[in-house]
């Protein structure tokens, strides 16, 4: 595992192993188990943080906002319109979009938008431990 020891306030530094093509956007632990961070990509998946560099490639250690612990709101890119108050969820591409009552399956509601935002820009939101939210 490549994050450092200690005591975290809302953050952490992690090794990114694949995937995120531009930030802010969701993480997940890599399925490799290694504890290192890699792109949400799989729609509705259980995010753990925000990688907040805000480049458009993100490769090696950066800061992550871990969800359920942040001191304040994050910021995240939009994958679609959003408006404040939607309950937050991942795309396949780790960028934030509302939770939709129509989804069969499981999500993971990350976060409350703060904020309206449009697709492609940021949006402020209060972030969460992830919790599922199953429908059949």
């Amino acid at each position: 595992m490549r994050t450092s020891t200690g005591m975290h306030y809302g953050t952490l530094s992690g090794y990114v192993t694949k995937g995120v093509k531009k930030a802010p956007t969701f993480v997940t632990y890599a399925a490799d188990g290694s504890g290192n961070f890699a792109s949400c990509e799989t729609a509705g998946a259980p995010a753990v943080g925000v990688v907040q560099k805000t480049t458009e490639s993100v490769k090696g250690i950066v800061a992550i906002a871990l969800l359920g612990c942040s001191a304040s709101t994050l910021l995240v890119l939009a994958g679609e319109a959003i408006k404040c108050g939607d309950f937050l969820v991942t795309d396949a591409g780790g960028h934030a979009v509302p939770l939709k009552d129509e989804e069969e399956g499981t999500q993971y509601v990350l976060g409350r938008a703060i904020a309206n935002a449009v697709k492609g820009s940021l949006v402020s939101f209060d972030p969460g431990l992830a919790y599922p939210v199953i429908k059949q």
